[in-house]
């Protein structure tokens, strides 16, 4: 029997348990709690937040971890406009784990160990017209 590859994916804001998408990845398995280095701001797009990579950041972003198989993950990169170029999927830098599950692939074991995760990073080149915020709730 082979084994379906997986990936660690942090996500910030629509993703997580109890937002309104999260259905797109409730049959990965869920790893815990992560929170970025500071190498990063979180942007309030309207209805869904957008993570970009900085050198000024003030703040951990804090996230779940799930490990995704690739069939998520292609329906993660439609929803996410990847194709079309709204957010990159990239690698994100964590700070601290709180991991209540250990990760079940070799590549989700090794990028963890080496303190990274894949996420989804905002493009917009007009990043410096959406506020900032600590994190993403639905109020």
């Amino acid at each position: 029997m082979t084994r379906n590859k997986t990936f660690p994916l942090f996500v910030y804001g629509t993703l997580k348990k109890g937002y309104y998408t999260h259905d797109l990845i409730k049959k990965s398995r869920f790893l815990g709690f992560a929170y970025t280095k500071k190498d990063y701001k979180l942007l309030s797009l309207g209805s869904y937040p957008g993570l970009i990579e900085c050198k000024n950041g003030t703040n951990n972003i804090e996230g779940e971890v799930y490990e995704i198989d690739k069939e998520i993950l292609e329906t993660t990169h439609r929803y996410e406009g990847v194709n079309e170029g709204l957010f990159s999927f990239s690698f994100v830098a964590i700070d601290e784990f709180d991991l209540i599950k250990s990760p079940g692939s070799n590549l989700s074991k090794h990028m963890i160990n080496r303190n990274l995760c894949f996420g989804y990073l905002f493009n917009n080149q007009e990043k410096q017209f959406y506020p900032e915020i600590e994190r993403f709730t639905l109020d």
